[in-house]
C-alpha cells in the first residue's frame, strides 16, 4: 500500500473516531434522561418510534465522518477547506451542547436558543468568506 493510500486510510479512521467520540459523549448525556425525563414529556403524535433514533443517529454520524474525511484529504492551504473545517467543528460542538442542554438540563427553550446561535455563527462565518 503506498503512502497516499495509507494517509487517506488514517484520515478516514481519524474522521470516524472524532465524530463517533462526540456520539459516545452524546449517548452518555442522553441515556440517563431517556427513561427518567424524555419518556414522560408530552410529544407530538408524529414523534418517531424509539428504535429509530439509534438508526438515524448512527447513519448521521457515519455520514458526518465521511464528510469530515472528504475535507481532511484536501490541502489545508485552501481557504475554503479551513472554512469547511471551522463550520464542521462548530456544528459538532453545537450538536454536543444541544444534547447537554436538552437531555442533561431538560431545557427546550435553551435548545431553541442554541439553534439560533448556531445559525448566527454560520451566517457570520459564511459572510466573512464571501
Amino acid at each position: 500500500m503506498n503512502s497516499f493510500k495509507q494517509s487517506n486510510i488514517f484520515k478516514l479512521v481519524i474522521s470516524f473516531v472524532i465524530v463517533f467520540a462526540i456520539g459516545i459523549l452524546w449517548s452518555l448525556v442522553t441515556s440517563p434522561a431517556l427513561d427518567k425525563w424524555y419518556l414522560t414529556i408530552a410529544k407530538p403524535s408524529w414523534t418517531p418510534a424509539g428504535w429509530g433514533f439509534p438508526v438515524v443517529w448512527n447513519t448521521l454520524y457515519a455520514l458526518m465522518s465521511i464528510s469530515l474525511f472528504s475535507v481532511l484529504k484536501e490541502k489545508f492551504s485552501n481557504k475554503n477547506i479551513k472554512f469547511a473545517l471551522t463550520i464542521f467543528a462548530i456544528q459538532l460542538i453545537l450538536n454536543l451542547i444541544w444534547s447537554v442542554i436538552f437531555f442533561g438540563l431538560h431545557s427546550i427553550i435553551e435548545r431553541i436558543k442554541s439553534y439560533s446561535s448556531a445559525l448566527d455563527i454560520y451566517i457570520d462565518k459564511y459572510n466573512s468568506v464571501l
